[in-house]
C-alpha cells in the first residue's frame, strides 16, 4: 500500500479553499487505495519558506 502526504495551501486567511483542496487530495488518495501518512494545512505568503512541507519531502527521501 502506498502511503501519500496531503499538502494545502492559501496565500492570505481570507481564502477559504484549504477544505476543498483537503476533500480533493483524500478523494484522489481514496480512489488510488492510499494511505494518508501526513496532512499539512498552510497559511502564509508565497515567498516564505515552506518548511513543514519541505521536512515532509525530506522524510518520503
Amino acid at each position: 500500500m502506498f502511503r501519500a502526504g496531503l499538502y494545502a495551501r492559501v496565500s492570505t486567511n481570507d481564502q477559504q479553499t484549504i477544505p476543498l483542496q483537503i476533500r480533493a487530495l483524500r478523494e484522489y488518495a481514496a480512489r488510488r487505495v492510499w494511505s494518508i501518512a501526513l496532512q499539512v494545512k498552510k497559511v502564509g505568503s508565497g515567498a516564505s519558506e515552506r518548511q513543514l512541507r519541505e521536512q515532509s519531502s525530506a522524510r518520503q527521501n
